[in-house]
């Protein structure tokens, strides 16, 4: 019920009686003593011995308390008497008035004039406050409160400045602009509704939210201001509802007390400090709803504490802002959803008026985040035991500290920004973790970040910039260096981004795991050089991809179990390099300067040492990988290096690909040398190789369409030696005592052209050729002879792609001599039969259909097409076929 409904109802009351009382007799008594009639009929609350109480003498139209008609013993004037309201409704205009103690159930409309409450226990049923004021150092109770105008004044030495204190039983209704005094607390037990619009709510008191109030304050279309200097309590539920803003300003020592709940669930609330001892504590629960904002600032000599719990939901932000020696002390909860944020902003360090500085503190439940947690600017330490949990993101900047103790696992870490200081280095930001730190994603730009158990990022990261740190010269002096400093050993699984901007330097480690990409864009301009100089070493089982197109300077020990691919620019490896995977250049550059593992040196001949890679792959992809090998490894120090024996993969794709190394200080082909291949050569895509030796191959040469090999004197091929064919071979003979030969890459079609004097095959060696139609097959052409000395001639046909006719294999412009000791197809015997036809210069494969026969025997067939060696010949095949690995190759 609002005010003007309870001052209707009251007159209302009041006229029924007194028509009652006209119809029954004439009134020829004294205006007093009709009034002490109509109190002893109407006074309904309990009689008490009253100075003065209201008779209402002066007729319903007239409820004014300045008319001493209304009362029994005129206006109340004694600051210790007691004045007796009864249930009747009254209003107060004008004048000046003294009350030790009022009591009534009715309603008391305060529109102008003073009230003066010196004593304690006032009570009243409804207080309809719009102007005037109330004064003294008493108290007063009521049921129901509209409070729209008026002040409780405190310019009253009488009362020592003070105001009365008023408490609300139920339900209260704030607007316009109030002001509720000095020294004196406003308790609301019931639900408060401060009504939207324009509207402030101050003073120098305490105002105090019960345990059963409910204290609704909707701003929406204006703002609402609460100044205090005392307190403000809340064991209730407080409701923050409107899409304005409500401002909490307090002065002088204030504070703030959330016992209950105080739930923000539109607009925005924010509280501000002066300088003074105040404080802002919460051990109940703040919930933040969605799209709504709360926000704390604190000025020096405040502090901010959380014992019970602080939520913020999807879309809303809880900002706390402290400054120099204020700070926050936690042991409660910290919950942010996904979506929602939680900032914490300061400055730490001294105070330059001479407060001391705390870290904010955290411990307890900690922080679970699946949004976004901030730390600017202030300190921040977790205890043991206390942690940062959930999917969400943590960020330190504008040098922010944190420390947490133990492991920790959150989702996002972003480090970045100073703090600017006069007169000394900048404060970087800085993250410290006692014990393991396991993160989604990490950016780190400029910056600290250590955690004494390794950090592990399972996902995307990003690395930029670095920090200022001291370092002292040989004479003492100190100097600043920038980098990006490792302290601790960082595992990364997912894609890296290095963007450069410092060296990565330090005692720790990098590892990229067999998931992980490591892309590497730091030296952005051509002549920019960067630097990764870690004392624990670099370890690649993934892959280090370089796109900028500057030098990076790989100054720690590395491990590449992985691929190294180096897309622009140049990667210089300056320590000790294990390449047990790929170094693959694509269009850039590998300069290997330190010693690899992979190189070994041992005695040879005719060179005074021979040098063998036994390991690993080294592709140039277009681009150049440079190996260095020392001169004093053979005593000679015009000594040719390269590499004689290889047992690795060694892979050149590409007119410009070239692997290399430095002699008398240019660059040669490092392959110039090979004597040996144990491992894999390929020569693809348009490569070119020479070798100024003899090439023996016991492994895998492949060299591909529009890619030439030339070997400078004879090569051989023994039993486990494989040679696959598209474009051009040079020697000056080839000998195949065993292992295949074939034309076109493994598994594709092509034409092998092979430029020497003889092509010798012994009974050990096959030919591998693949069929996939008349006009599609393997093919040989040779400018020297054919010489088979038996060897297995091996003829695949695709599914599908048999045809009878002369399939020319091998055209040789010096002539063909002896025969293969074995043909071998993969053709239904029941179908077909086959043979080799010798030329002067040539081989052709014949392929005939047979004819149906009236009774389909197999055996039959193949004494028909083949004769009695067929026969033999096709057992052979078919014992040989089965030992073929998958492809259909032996």
């Amino acid at each position: 019920m609002n005010s003007s409904s309870f001052v209707s109802a009251g007159r209302r009351r009041m006229a029924r009686r007194q028509g009652a009382m006209a119809k029954g007799a004439r009134w020829s008594c004294s205006r007093t003593a009709v009034a002490l009639a109509v109190q002893a009929a109407c006074f309904v609350s309990p009689v008490i011995a009253a100075d003065t109480v209201w008779t209402g003498g002066a007729g319903p139209a007239q409820p004014y308390w300045d008319l001493g008609a209304n009362w029994s013993a005129g206006a109340p004037t004694l600051p210790a008497g007691k004045t007796g309201l009864g249930a009747y409704n009254t209003e107060l205009r004008s004048g000046s008035y003294d009350v030790g103690v009022l009591s009534g159930t009715g309603t008391l409309a305060l529109t102008g004039g003073l009230l003066r409450l010196h004593g304690e226990g006032s009570t009243l049923g409804h207080l309809d406050f719009r102007g005037g004021e109330l004064r003294g150092a008493g108290s007063l109770t009521v049921q129901t409160l509209n409070w729209s105008g008026g002040a409780f004044e405190d310019q009253d030495q009488a009362s020592g400045n003070r105001s009365p204190s008023l408490t609300v039983q139920r339900a209260a209704k704030l607007s316009g602009s109030l002001w509720f005094g000095n020294g004196n607390q406003i308790q609301l037990n019931g639900r408060t509704d401060w009504l939207d619009g324009k509207s402030s709510f101050n003073g120098y008191g305490d105002v105090r939210v019960g345990a059963s109030g409910e204290f609704v304050d909707h701003a929406d279309t204006a703002q609402h201001d609460f100044g205090i200097t005392g307190g403000f309590v809340n064991d209730g539920k407080y409701v923050k509802t409107g899409r304005g803003h409500t401002s909490f300003d307090g002065v002088g020592g204030a504070s703030f007390l959330n016992n209950g709940q105080f739930l923000l669930q539109q607009g925005s609330v924010g509280f501000s400090l002066s300088p003074a001892d105040g404080s802002w504590r919460n051990a109940g629960v703040v919930d933040i709803g969605s799209g709504t904002r709360m926000s704390v600032y604190l000025e020096r000599f405040n502090s901010a504490s959380n014992s019970g719990t602080v939520r913020v939901r999807d879309g809303g932000e809880f900002a706390l802002d402290t400054w120099i020696s204020s700070n926050l002390q936690s042991t409660g909860e910290w919950i942010v959803d996904q979506g929602g944020r939680l900032n914490f902003k300061g400055e730490w360090g001294e105070d330059p008026w001479g407060g001391a500085y705390h870290f904010d503190s955290f411990a307890g439940r900690g922080i679970q985040n699946d949004g976004v947690v901030v730390f600017s600017g202030n300190g921040a330490r977790f205890a043991a035991g206390t942690t940062i949990t959930g999917s969400g993101r943590v960020e330190v900047l504008d040098g922010g500290y944190l420390r947490l103790e133990g492991d920790q696992s959150f989702g996002a870490l972003r480090v970045d920004l100073w703090r600017e200081w006069e007169g000394g280095p900048n404060e970087h930001s800085s993250v410290s973790v006692g014990g393991k730190l396991v993160l989604a994603s990490l950016d780190w730009a400029q910056g600290l970040l250590h955690a004494g158990g390794g950090v592990t990022v399972n996902g995307d990261a990003r690395l930029s910039g670095g920090a200022v740190r001291e370092v002292e010269g040989p004479d003492g002096a100190i100097n600043y260096e920038y980098d990006k400093r490792l302290t601790s050993n960082f595992t990364f699984g997912g894609r890296t981004t290095w963007e450069g901007g410092a060296d990565i330097t330090g005692p720790g480690s990098i590892r990229v795991a067999s998931t992980g990409v490591f892309r590497d864009q730091a030296a952005v301009r051509a002549n920019s050089v960067q630097r990764i100089a870690l004392d624990g070493g670099f370890h690649n089982d993934g892959t280090y991809l370089k796109t900028s197109a500057g030098r990076t300077m790989m100054d720690s020990a590395f491990v590449n179990k992985g691929t190294v691919r180096v897309e622009n620019g140049t990667l210089t490896f300056v320590k000790a390099l294990d390449n047990q995977g790929t170094l693959a250049a694509v269009n850039g550059r590998i300069v290997v300067h330190g010693p690899l593992a992979q190189i070994k040196h041992s005695p040879g001949h005719p060179a005074p040492n021979q040098t063998e890679l036994t390991g690993g792959t080294l592709e140039a992809d277009r681009g150049t990988i440079v190996l260095h090998f020392d001169p004093s490894v053979s005593g000679n120090a015009q000594w040719r290096p390269g590499i004689h024996v290889n047992s690795g993969s060694l892979v050149l794709k590409g007119a410009n690909a070239r692997i290399a190394t430095v002699w008398l200080g240019e660059e040669v082909d490092a392959l110039q040398t090979l004597e040996h291949n144990k491992g894999q050569l390929s020569v693809l895509e348009g490569a070119q190789l020479k070798v100024d030796a003899s090439l023996d191959n016991d492994g895998r040469i492949e060299v591909g369409l529009g890619s030439v090999l030339e070997v400078t004197y004879g090569y051989t091929q023994g039993n486990s030696g494989q040679t696959w064919v598209a474009g051009e071979m040079h020697a000056r003979d080839f000998w195949f005592s065993g292992g295949l030969l074939g034309a076109g890459l493994e598994g594709a079609i092509g034409t092998a052209e092979l430029f020497g004097s003889r092509l010798s095959l012994s009974d050990g060696a096959r030919l591998d050729v693949d069929i996939g139609g008349l006009d599609r097959f393997d093919r040989f052409l040779l400018d020297g002879e054919l010489a088979l000395n038996g060897g297995v001639l091996v003829a695949e046909f695709g599914a599908g792609d048999a045809a009878a006719g002369t399939y020319r294999l091998v055209d040789a412009a010096g002539g063909v001599t002896g025969t293969f000791g074995e043909l071998v197809t993969n053709l239904d015997q029941s179908r077909y039969g086959w043979s080799l036809v010798y030329g002067d210069t040539y081989v052709d494969l014949s392929i005939v259909e047979i004819a149906a026969a009236p009774v389909p025997e197999p055996e039959t067939y193949a004494l028909m097409g083949l004769g009695l060696a067929g026969v033999v010949a096709w057992s052979r095949r078919r014992a040989a076929r089965q030992a073929l690995p998958q492809g259909g190759k032996a």
